[in-house]
């Protein structure tokens, strides 16, 4: 069932509610289109970026031992890592680094907290309530975090909890900033605006990777925290599996054209072989790479007539 939250975005963009009922009415056209757009962009492949979200202190014991068996398979990550827990596993971040992933400023916050009642972490740090000099900050501060412990420039950014903060409004303000600390791009967005605009744009100021959805429910996040941590979830990894395992014949099937972009926690997959499994089918049909890879791919095919790719 439909929350009342995406009611109520549905009803302040009706380009959103065409998008909702194709979602669950028209899937195979959503697909096509995508397709369409990723050619459009200069991605004529199907790409595979895998990204972690790193946002509690369990996940730096985790995405050490989780990237040596992704390193194993030819698996090149990304890892989102706020500011103040990248101090605090600086010396496996740095290791993770040196290997040659990809790291994204999370901005500098931790922002999740131990909720010991529903036994899980809760969120808190939302962009969405926070003013602009907050947001400039925070994002200042992770960036410094970043060359600091790093001893490099992050070229990209995600938001904390990106999926309250989509409004073009709020889209348009953290590009902004982010292009005036020397940014090439962002992967904050939903997959909503992923079947919309295609897997990479720049209607906002910098290039955007939108992240990837579900196939049941194509503008819903495919992640690892509503069948790991939630307190009511309703899914589990083998759902993971099957919905990964649809996605990957419904871009196949479209054209294989296009960023399969897909994000988990580590503390939740780093013990679950079915994740694992779930990596090496996409390994099976498309590309394990990078956004910045991707991005230098566009530019050399010449595409930002086509969609506004900023190079």
């Amino acid at each position: 069932m439909a929350s009342f939250a995406s009611f109520r975005n549905a009803l302040l963009d009706p380009v959103l509610g065409v998008y909702h009922w194709r979602a669950l009415h028209g899937r195979t056209a959503l697909f096509n289109q995508y397709c369409r757009q990723a050619l459009a962009a200069g991605i004529d492949r199907l790409y595979y970026v895998l990204s972690f979200d790193c946002d509690a202190p369990e996940d730096i014991e985790a995405a050490m031992s989780l990237h040596q068996k992704l390193l194993r398979i030819g698996v090149h990550c990304a890892y989102a890592v706020p500011g103040e827990l990248l101090e605090r596993g600086a010396k496996v971040y740095r290791e993770i680094a040196e290997s040659g992933a990809e790291f994204l400023n999370h901005g500098y916050r931790q922002h999740v907290s131990w909720d010991a009642g529903q036994n899980c972490y809760s969120s808190l740090y939302f962009y969405d309530r926070l003013s602009y000099t907050e947001i400039l900050e925070d994002i200042r501060l992770g960036d410094l975090a970043i060359r600091h412990i790093l001893g490099r420039r992050a070229r990209g950014f995600r938001t904390p909890h990106f999926g309250t903060f989509q409004r073009p409004s709020q889209l348009r303000l953290l590009h902004s900033i982010l292009r005036r600390l020397g940014y090439q791009f962002s992967s904050s967005t939903t997959p909503y605006l992923g079947f919309r605009s295609g897997p990479v744009f720049s209607r906002f100021g910098l290039p955007e990777f939108p992240v990837s959805g579900m196939f049941t429910y194509p503008l819903r996040i495919l992640d690892s925290w509503g069948c790991c941590e939630a307190p009511q979830r309703n899914m589990t990894m083998e759902n993971y599996l099957e919905e990964s395992r649809r996605m990957t014949v419904a871009l196949t099937s479209a054209g294989q054209a296009g960023i399969a972009n897909f994000y988990v926690d580590p503390r939740h997959v780093e013990q679950e072989p079915l994740f694992i499994e779930a990596v090496e089918r996409w390994l099976e049909v498309a590309e394990s790479t990078t956004y910045s890879r991707i991005l230098a791919s566009c530019c050399s095919n010449q595409a930002e007539s086509a969609v506004g790719v900023a190079c």
